[in-house]
């Protein structure tokens, strides 16, 4: 299980304009079940993600079967991702990054340093 862990995890999302943003989640337990409160969105900076960030900035979600913004809660995709409520009527999925990692018998050395590439194509360098 993804959330099974306490601490500090990178996710990401593709936004509308296709960049890809990272935010970071605490997993936790909340109210006795496992869930997420947001941790760090620090890098986002255009009008929707200041808005993503004021959505999400006090809550704490909690797993259940369905992402539900009243009831803070969260569900599981699939292996890798979640999908949390950001207002009553849109969902947000995000992809965890520990599954950069995770060997599948399905892929070789050059399509995970394809995938690499890709990945450093549209990286862009951090402005201080």
């Amino acid at each position: 299980m993804l959330l099974r862990s306490d601490g500090v995890y990178p996710y990401y999302y593709i936004n509308k304009n296709n960049i890809t943003n990272i935010i970071y989640l605490n997993h936790l337990l909340v109210e006795s079940d496992r869930g997420i409160s947001l941790a760090n969105i620090e890098g986002l900076n255009s009008n929707n993600e200041l808005t993503l960030k004021n959505k999400l900035q006090n809550k704490k979600f909690r797993c259940d079967n369905e992402a539900n913004y009243i009831k803070n809660t969260l569900t599981f995709y699939d292996e890798f991702e979640i999908e949390i409520p950001i207002s009553e009527k849109e969902n947000l999925r995000l992809r965890s990054m520990l599954d950069i990692n995770t060997v599948s018998v399905e892929q070789t050395g050059d399509m995970k340093c394809s995938i690499y590439n890709d990945i450093v194509k549209i990286a862009k360098p951090l402005e201080f």
